[in-house]
């Protein structure tokens, strides 16, 4: 009988065993692996809608600093990496092309996902913006401040997202306290002071051969309108109250204001009080500290002390600037889905922070983010007493008042 050699046989088997495992482990690895990729967690899922949602952001206010379209490029690339294949692309929109779009009946497939919303006016109807309330958490909901929450309210219906806030206050310049009987140590000021301070800084000044007069106090009226958080005073109310009667007082006394100060931009009004030196006492926002700041660093600007806006005991802080935006309908429930996800990471706190970036605060009650700055700290504590706004029913009743003292007749100078 012939006999196996058993030192060749084994080899070869051994060659052909492999063979087999090379040819048939590839595909057998490649289900496994893709199954472990399918159980991972930390691997993001891919949503069962892809694509592009678009954002159109309208400048309703003013950043301290930089631009909101940059600025939300970091929280983009956050949320396209926890929802691979989404992606999202924002619009800056000026309110005049945003009208553009709307005129004339044209068709809502030109409209974005996720738009701003308009502040003494809306111009996207209500009834086209999805109701963010039965989806959102409580528990969110109470973390944000009153007045953000207020500002999305419309009836029973929360048509929007608050992601910033900005603040009023009083910058004056520190050539207003050389004299004993007023100091620049304390943190407010009552009406009292503040009339000593706006008198004191209006005068004739000479420079450079020249006579030019130097007014008290300014202000300015663009998307926002600063003057109210002065005179839209206790309980809601607004004439009648001291902000109110010391504004008519300046308005009749010869150099306190600057004539048709009413219609400055505030490029202008804050030219006059930083660049001219022209304005002992500018009502603003926090731009007005950091574009001071600007002009500091290249040997300009004015040294100046920042002041929250005067309060009456009672009395409530009026804000408009606080910015949201909303969701339109869509016929994709999974595409509006991630709208509204995209809008609240906008209120995360890592996100939040970032407003310094920005030069403006959050809208979250727990975050303090000028804890070390204090000019902007002074703005970001009034922020916890504001709780007025042209915002539900108060808005048409804010609006009639603001066009009554647009059309007033000037009053007459004593």
């Amino acid at each position: 009988m012939r006999r196996w050699n058993h030192g060749k046989v084994l080899p070869v088997l051994l060659l052909c065993l492999s063979l087999l495992f090379l040819l048939a482990a590839p595909p057998f690895l490649f289900r496994r692996l893709k199954d472990k990729r399918a159980e991972d967690p930390f691997e993001p899922e891919k949503p069962e809608w892809t694509g592009i949602l678009t954002l159109w952001d309208i400048p309703y206010i003013s950043t301290g600093k930089g631009s909101t379209a940059r600025w939300l490029e970091g929280p983009i690339r956050h949320f396209e990496k926890d929802y691979p294949g989404v992606f999202i692309d924002v619009r800056s929109l000026s309110t005049e092309r945003l009208a553009m779009y709307l005129s004339g009946g044209k068709s809502n497939d030109l409209l974005p996902d996720m738009i701003s919303l308009g502040i003494y006016e809306q111009p996207i109807p209500e009834d086209d913006l999805v109701d963010l309330l039965p989806g959102f958490p409580e528990k969110e909901l109470d973390g944000i401040r009153d007045i953000a929450v207020e500002r999305v309210l419309s009836g029973d219906r929360m048509i929007g997202v608050p992601w910033m806030m900005g603040s009023y206050g009083l910058a004056v310049k520190e050539e207003a306290f050389s004299d004993e009987d007023l100091t620049s140590s304390s943190k407010t000021l009552d009406y009292s002071s503040l009339n000593t301070l706006v008198k004191k800084m209006s005068f004739p000044k000479t420079s450079d051969g020249k006579k030019k007069d130097c007014y008290g106090f300014c202000s300015y009226a663009d998307s926002s309108r600063p003057i109210l958080s002065m005179i839209y005073g206790k309980d809601g109310k607004i004439e009648g109250d001291d902000g109110f009667s010391l504004l008519e007082r300046w308005s009749r006394e010869e150099g306190i204001l600057p004539p048709d100060w009413e219609q400055f931009s505030y490029s202008t009004a804050f030219r006059l009080f930083a660049v001219e030196q022209q304005t002992g006492v500018l009502l603003g926002s926090s731009k007005i500290i950091c574009d001071n700041r600007s002009l500091q660093q290249s040997g300009k600007g004015v040294a100046m002390q920042v002041f929250p806006v005067p309060m009456e005991k009672g009395g409530k802080f009026y804000q408009d600037q606080i910015a949201a935006y909303g969701v339109l309908r869509q016929d994709s429930s999974e595409k509006q889905k991630l709208s509204i996800l995209f809008l609240r990471s906008l209120l995360e706190e890592d996100t939040q922070k970032q407003l310094v970036d920005l030069g403006m605060f959050s809208v979250r009650k727990d975050l303090q983010l000028y804890a070390e700055d204090e000019e902007m700290k002074i703005l970001e504590e009034s922020l916890s007493q504001a709780a007025a706004g042209p915002f539900g029913e108060n808005r048409d009743r804010i609006n009639a008042f603001w066009e009554k003292q647009k059309n007033r007749e000037p009053a007459p100078v004593d």
